[in-house]
């Protein structure tokens, strides 16, 4: 049940603050918390505040000052990926047309959380009393534009995609140019609609690959991610006529390079930003993964399709 708070709980909701800001925010110090509880505890009780109960047993709660920031939300571990969360802000939401919230930069579940319920990042600052970077994130109703994420032939791995599908309101794509079946419900195979001719692609059914590709551009804005193994010109018109009819927001993201990656995707990388050079270009650079002597290749990678990722989803 969600209902108005009742000053009295006052230590109970104090409780579950503290526990939870010392079990998920492992990277501010314990003593951050026992220091600011009294501060805390006063501004709460000068708060707009919702709990939710089970049984009148307190599970979670939303605070929210007069400027419409969300000063604090908090939910048990035990009833976490139930939607209680999606529950208290909706009901903030109900009754404001504009939420902010700061969120640190290192609280990833959190930023994910808000970034999935339609926040927006407007600003970032250092917090200097713990020397920690925030966001500034920020709602408004009826400005909830969706995104699509496309990606070809498995360039990123599926547990990462499904990861921030789940935490996110972005759309994914995995667009399948090669002879396979599909694999995951995220996948478009547009490779019957294709013909390799003396180890060159071409379309042979341009509708074809038209109308699969055109629920990727339902969404008004497309982040089109190539991993620079391939060209895959083929399509490129295919997809900038889309994007001109549907008058789609288009992005290209792209790494770059690693010095190990060669000068095959170096061509391929200069080729594609050339040939989307009247859209917007993302180039993602961390470069200090791959300086990170205690990682393997494999998980630089990894790690760097990850960061992407949170650029994209945030």
């Amino acid at each position: 049940m969600l209902k108005q708070f009742d000053k009295k709980n006052i230590d109970i909701i104090m409780k579950i603050w503290k526990d939870n800001n010392i079990k998920f925010q492992p990277f501010i110090p314990n003593n951050y918390w026992a220091d600011n509880y009294v501060k805390v505890r006063d501004e709460f009780l000068n708060n707009n505040i919702y709990v939710y109960t089970e049984a009148t047993r307190i599970l979670a709660f939303i605070a929210s000052n007069e400027n419409n920031e969300i000063v604090n939300i908090q939910v048990l571990p035990e009833i976490q990926r139930e939607g209680i969360g999606k529950l208290l802000v909706q009901k903030l939401k109900n009754n404001s047309p504009i939420l902010v919230a700061n969120v640190y930069e290192k609280n990833e579940a959190a930023l994910l959380f808000f970034r999935a319920m339609g926040f927006k990042k407007v600003n970032e600052n250092i917090d200097e009393t713990i020397n920690e970077k925030y966001y500034l994130l920020k709602w408004e109703s009826g400005n909830n534009t969706e995104k699509s994420f496309v990606y070809f032939n498995n360039s990123i791995k599926n547990e990462l995609i499904e990861k921030y599908n789940e935490l996110s309101n972005v759309h994914f794509y995995n667009v399948i140019t090669e002879t396979t079946n599909a694999n995951s419900v995220f996948d478009i195979n547009i490779s019957k609609f294709l013909q390799n001719i003396n180890d060159r692609i071409y379309v042979k059914d341009y509708i074809g690959v038209r109308k699969q590709l055109n629920s990727v551009f339902k969404n008004k804005n497309v982040v089109l991610y190539f991993d620079c193994s391939e060209k895959y010109e083929f399509i490129y018109e295919i997809i900038k006529d889309l994007v001109k009819v549907r008058n789609t927001k288009l992005s290209i993201v792209m790494h770059k390079l690693f010095s190990v990656e060669g000068t095959k995707k170096q061509k391929n990388y200069e080729f594609i930003k050339h040939a989307f050079e009247e859209y917007n270009f993302i180039e993602v650079d961390y470069e200090k993964i791959g300086e990170n002597l205690n990682i393997s290749f494999k998980d630089a990678f990894d790690s760097r399709d990850e960061e992407m990722l949170k650029t994209i989803c945030l």
